[in-house]
């Protein structure tokens, strides 16, 4: 549970962490009635792939993944499975996990990094500079949704 004050210092840290400390949370958020396997990916693995967590008390409270990928025959990172604790939403939770994974994640000339967000979080990512890619469409368990980009530059 989130504290009440309103204090200026997040009261979570956000770490790198391993996808495995992350399936729990994935799952109970991204897909609660399962199956656990659509929350575990191959690509979790992979070298260069590169996990985020937001922590309060020792719990993980939000998380974020960004996988080796390529996007329009351009090499990039795939976000997946961003997820934040319901009592810790629009607590600036998911922003910090982005600030955090974009500014170790960029690079002089920019890196392109994507993902097929939920059509309901696309006014998040706007937010937070990302643009629409594509139109809306079907996709699966995960609900209308649209790809949407970004360029980070390392900070």
């Amino acid at each position: 549970m989130p504290p009440d004050s309103d204090s200026t210092v997040p009261p979570y840290t956000i770490r790198r962490c391993t996808a495995a400390e992350l399936i729990g949370l994935r799952l109970r958020i991204l897909r609660p009635e399962g199956p656990r396997h659509e929350v575990e990916f191959a690509e979790d693995e992979l070298p260069g792939a590169v996990h985020y967590c937001a922590e309060h008390g020792g719990i993980i409270i939000g998380c974020v993944s960004f996988l080796p990928s390529r996007l329009d025959a351009r090499s990039a990172l795939r976000m997946r499975a961003m997820a934040t604790e319901p009592a810790w939403m629009s607590r600036g939770v998911g922003t910090a996990l982005l600030a955090t994974a974009e500014r170790e994640l960029g690079s002089r000339e920019g890196r392109l990094v994507w993902c097929n967000a939920r059509e309901s979080a696309r006014g998040f990512y706007e937010r937070n500079g990302w643009r629409a890619a594509s139109e809306v469409f079907a996709n699966g368990n995960a609900g209308p949704s649209l790809k949407m980009v970004k360029v980070v530059i390392a900070g």
